[in-house]
């Protein structure tokens, strides 16, 4: 499930997170969504289960999970601190 909040945030739920991690130590979340996979950088947990992501610190990583559990570790921390940068030069 994906809400969007306003035109900077977005809502999606437990449910969709795939993966969580830390790189240059910023908290990332990898989730599934519309047959996409994405990460996202800057995100508030709330307290019904939901995240709320800024769409600035968002970047898709690929369609399906199963490209997703392919992809190695470095690629997917090196893509969460890509999304990191967007956010920050947004």
């Amino acid at each position: 499930m994906k809400t969007n909040l306003s035109k900077s945030y977005f809502q999606i739920s437990e449910q969709n997170i795939i993966s969580r991690g830390i790189v240059s130590g910023h908290k990332y979340i990898v989730y599934y969504i519309n047959q996409s996979v994405n990460v996202n950088t800057n995100f508030k947990v709330t307290d019904k289960g939901m995240y709320d992501c800024c769409a600035y610190y968002d970047r898709k990583l690929c369609n399906t999970i199963s490209e997703f559990e392919k992809m190695g570790k470095e690629k997917i921390e090196s893509q969460a601190y890509n999304s990191w940068m967007d956010g920050v030069h947004s």
